[in-house]
């Protein structure tokens, strides 16, 4: 199944009911350049969402914008340049970009990379890198977003993690610890939110 069919079926699924009822408004999505970020703004697109789209490439943020506005023509798509793992300006970039709409109802922080890791070899700064884009570069993304949201007093926060987090797989330390990281996170989130 392509990163696409998946988008597509995960906005179809029960548990986003809400995006089929149109409750939801308006998504900001990191990471949206490319893959899982740039299915996830097409198809919430096609389901009348107005869209903040963020990652590091402005000149591919810029073609998605236009594809989707070709597509999509009542769309009003935001694109910001912001590296998640620069945190206060991407904080300060998700609160100055959120003001653009009346309300921030879906932040997805799908930001995320990944390298190959011999752990039988010194591996710190893509460690380091991996744990600062996938964990942190979303923390810093859900933090600002759920203050937002808690003003408003409405919002769904959701986050990207993957199947590695639940098993270590060779040459992919970081990056399942990572995920597996990001997804304990969101969980203990969602509890303290409930």
């Amino acid at each position: 199944m392509g990163v696409r069919e998946r988008a597509h079926e995960l906005t179809n699924a029960r548990s986003y009911d809400m995006i089929e009822n149109k409750k939801i408004k308006t998504a900001l999505i990191t990471g949206a350049s490319s893959g899982i970020g740039s299915a996830l703004a097409h198809e919430l697109a096609e389901h009348g969402y107005n869209l903040i789209l963020m990652a590091r490439r402005a000149e591919l943020l810029q073609q998605l914008k236009t594809d989707i506005q070709n597509k999509h023509s009542s769309a009003k798509v935001v694109v910001v340049a912001s590296d998640v793992s620069d945190y206060e300006k991407h904080m300060n970039d998700v609160r100055d970009a959120s003001k653009e709409f009346t309300s921030l109802d879906l932040v997805i922080a799908n930001a995320g990379v990944g390298y190959t890791t011999d752990e039988s070899k010194n591996c710190w700064e893509k460690n380091k890198k991996t744990f600062d884009v996938n964990v942190l570069g979303a923390l810093a993304t859900l933090e600002v977003a759920k203050d937002i949201m808690l003003k408003q007093g409405h919002g769904h926060l959701a986050g990207v993690t993957s199947m590695a987090a639940f098993r270590g797989i060779p040459l992919s330390s970081s990056y399942s610890g990572s995920k597996a990281g990001l997804g304990i996170f969101l969980e203990s989130m969602r509890l303290d939110l409930l």
